[in-house]
């Protein structure tokens, strides 16, 4: 029972298997490019690198969500499959399908992605597949899901546990309870970090925004994401700062949450706010370029891929203190009490009144980038792969 770190080298990984490389499948997200979401981007980042490396990968992705015409992105094969937008059911019924198609891939490796798809690893297992499953998130956490579907969650990650030839969690913090929950060893492969490209705001992103300085928080706009208590501080704690600031909330409403649009209306009535709706990458980093501050006041995570990014780009970042967030540490980082709108309001007062120099936010950009290396992180999974399909060859167990 506990973690482990994943850490084998790509020398090592060709010492496992050779240079033939197998097909991994991957299964659980709802596609990428350009598709918002912490395992979207894991996703993304990981296949393409794999891709490079000789394996042939194939992801499905979802309709309608993901786009129809784009079967190829960078040497990975995108398959769209057709699922349900209902609550609770949309990843279930996507992945069964992508389950069941994959009797005609034959891949060498399932790669589930998430707890909630890991409800079908027996099914993958039974129809002769090796498996593997990430756990980004402990989502029966997470507000939004009824009674029945956070017991369908836990029972997810039981059977993800149970069945899968490898689990993996991006954070110690969901390894760790993985590992208590389950009674096994799951090792920690973090999310890394994406180069933001290199270019200046659009024009009418820049008249919607104005001149004045800014913080900003990037990410789905929720409950869970603390958006709520980021505009009561503030409007009710802050107000003596709009002149000067304005908060800027990069994102858009979570789907299928019906009070997210309700968020955004109330937001929009308070002042120094200006929603710009999901941005392109590249203007979500020359946001993030002119930016004075970042704020993340989520009640939980993963392993959240927007900090270490905005810590990359050289911002000093408020976030809640949830254990997922406090075994990042980065000395550049304030962290308030969750929930607590007081305490996230004085956390942004101090901050702004003492902001970190220029060598302190360029020490920790660059401990981040060395940190969260997404190619670093595509070896750590490889190394995974070789040694499941190595213990398949010998007919051995985990």
């Amino acid at each position: 029972m506990g973690t482990a770190l994943a850490t084998e080298t790509p020398a090592e990984n060709e010492r496992l298997m050779g240079k033939d490389r197998p097909t991994i499948l991957m299964i659980g997200i709802r596609g990428f490019p350009n598709i918002p979401g912490g395992a979207e981007t894991h996703v993304q980042e990981i296949s393409t690198r794999l891709a490079a490396r000789g394996w042939k990968v194939i992801a499905f992705s979802r309709l309608p969500f993901a786009d129809p015409a784009v079967r190829q992105f960078e040497g990975v094969e995108i398959r769209p499959i057709a699922t349900t937008t209902r609550v609770g059911l949309e990843a279930f019924w996507h992945t069964l399908k992508a389950v069941l198609e994959s009797r005609k891939v034959k891949p060498a490796i399932v790669h589930i992605h998430n707890i909630g798809p890991g409800l079908l690893t027996p099914l993958a297992r039974l129809l002769g597949h090796r498996v593997v499953v990430t756990g980004h998130s402990l989502n029966y956490k997470h507000s939004k899901w009824s009674r029945f579907g956070k017991l369908a969650l836990r029972l997810g990650e039981k059977l993800s546990a149970k069945y899968s030839d490898a689990l993996i969690a991006v954070s110690p913090t969901v390894a760790s309870e993985i590992s208590h929950n389950q009674s096994i060893v799951v090792p920690v492969i973090p999310n890394g970090i994406s180069q933001f490209p290199n270019c200046e705001l659009d024009p009418a992103i820049q008249t919607l925004i104005g001149q004045k300085p800014y913080l900003v928080c990037v990410g789905r706009i929720n409950r869970d994401k603390g958006i709520p208590e980021l505009l009561e501080a503030w409007r009710d704690h802050l107000t003596d700062l709009h002149e000067q600031y304005q908060l800027i909330i990069v994102g858009a409403p979570a789907d299928n949450e019906p009070d997210a649009e309700q968020i955004v209306a109330d937001g929009q009535q308070t002042p120094a706010v200006t929603f710009t709706g999901p941005l392109p990458r590249n203007q979500v980093g020359a946001l993030l370029k002119g930016a004075t501050m970042f704020v993340h006041p989520s009640h939980f995570e993963g392993h959240p891929i927007a900090i270490i990014e905005a810590i990359s780009q050289r911002l000093p970042c408020v976030v809640s203190d949830i254990p997922e967030l406090r075994i990042l540490d980065f000395p550049t980082m304030r962290y308030f009490a969750v929930r607590n709108v007081a305490a996230l309001a004085q956390a942004l007062r101090e901050t702004l009144l003492d902001l970190p120099g220029p060598e302190a936010l360029s020490r920790a950009a660059d401990t981040a980038l060395a940190t969260y290396d997404w190619d670093d992180i595509t070896s750590r999974t490889e190394a995974i792969y070789c040694e499941v399909l190595e213990r398949a060859s010998g007919n051995r167990t985990r």
